[in-house]
């Protein structure tokens, strides 16, 4: 038996939409509208989320590992913390997106936007930043880049006193 699963807007609590679903592992929720969508702490494992529009939505702490979001709109959302581990962000539009603590190992962020985005802390090692924008991306001592990359040539700015 089926049951619905509710997205709510994180500021008001209306609900955005319905999933006749019992978990969101592997669900296709792909082009739909779910902005300012509240998803802190959600398990969402290898969902098809491709095109959707996700912008200052609340991701914090979810788990994302596997997940397509490619050409997602993921402008302002917060990431924090959350797991992006072999996640396919290829395209995304990622302005000013707060992804401090976040893991993105093994990532595709090939031509990602993360202009102004925050990624203090967070773990890119492995990940593939080909024709990714990070003009004015903030990150410090603890952020991880995969081997070779000068984040510093690429418009990044560190925040770290000892970089």
């Amino acid at each position: 038996m089926e049951s619905l699963i509710e997205i709510r807007h994180k500021t008001t609590g209306e609900v955005l939409h319905q999933v006749d679903a019992t978990k969101f592992n592997g669900i296709n929720l792909g082009g739909l509208s779910l902005r300012e969508a509240n998803l802190a702490r959600t398990t969402m494992e290898r969902a098809q989320l491709s095109g959707v529009d996700l912008q200052e939505a609340d991701l914090s702490f979810a788990n994302l590992s596997g997940t397509d979001l490619h050409e997602a709109n993921l402008i302002r959302a917060s990431l924090h913390g959350a797991s992006l581990i072999r996640a396919n962000l290829s395209q995304a539009e990622m302005s000013s997106a707060d992804l401090r603590n976040a893991s993105l190992f093994q990532a595709d962020l090939s031509g990602a936007n993360l202009d102004g985005s925050k990624l203090t802390g967070a773990d890119l090692t492995a990940s593939n930043l080909e024709g990714a924008n990070l003009t004015d991306a903030r990150y410090d001592k603890l952020t991880r880049w995969p081997q070779g990359f000068d984040p510093s040539t690429s418009g990044a700015i560190s925040l770290s006193d000892d970089d």
